[in-house]
């Protein structure tokens, strides 16, 4: 899984098949079981993000934190 080759808290952006998108946000870890991506979102307040990773369409490192 694409997802495996982030190290925990790697900044990332990432596109989902249904065209939303998540810039910017954290990875934390993958879970093999649920097959889902967690990641942090950042924005004022800290937000948890869970996503499936069959969902995924794209997926790259960002640019550094500003």
């Amino acid at each position: 899984n694409h997802l495996e080759c982030f190290e925990p808290g790697t900044l990332v952006d990432v596109f989902l098949s249904d065209g939303t998108r998540f810039l910017r946000i954290y990875f934390l870890y993958f879970d093999s079981q649920s097959c889902c991506g967690n990641f942090l979102q950042i924005e004022g307040n800290s937000l948890p993000v869970i996503i499936d990773c069959r969902k995924i369409e794209a997926i790259r490192k960002s640019c550094t934190a500003k």
